[in-house]
């Protein structure tokens, strides 16, 4: 959280349907933990169960399921998709997990600009 920017009072949409280790960071730099629903067929978080304020963080209505940080010296990859077998089998999926992993040990560059897909 703090590599990410998280401030005390900020808000950040986790699941409830995870490791209490989820939110407990979030708390750990003072800020809130906002609940939102799955998806009961990915266990992913579900965009749409997302009440109209927290939907509206976004003037682009964009949610990123990726996103990627320099922060000093190190970099920040996080990834919010879940653990069904078909995400992971997916090569897609596989090349975006390695080329992430590649950028966070300072292997190759990437421009990490967030790139809503609207």
């Amino acid at each position: 959280m703090i590599a990410a920017g998280i401030r005390p009072d900020d808000q950040v949409i986790t699941t409830p349907f995870s490791f209490v280790a989820s939110a407990n960071c979030i708390l750990y730099v003072g800020a809130k933990p906002v609940f939102a629903d799955i998806d009961p067929r990915t266990l992913n978080l579900d965009p749409d169960k997302l009440d109209p304020m927290n939907r509206a963080r976004r003037a682009d209505g964009d949610f990123p399921v990726v996103w990627a940080k320099q922060y000093g010296k190190g970099r920040v990859f996080n990834v919010g998709w879940g653990h069904p077998d078909a995400t992971w089998d997916d090569p897609r999926f596989q090349k975006m997990i390695l080329e992430g992993i590649k950028w966070a040990m300072g292997i190759t560059q990437a421009d990490i600009t967030p790139k809503p897909s609207r």
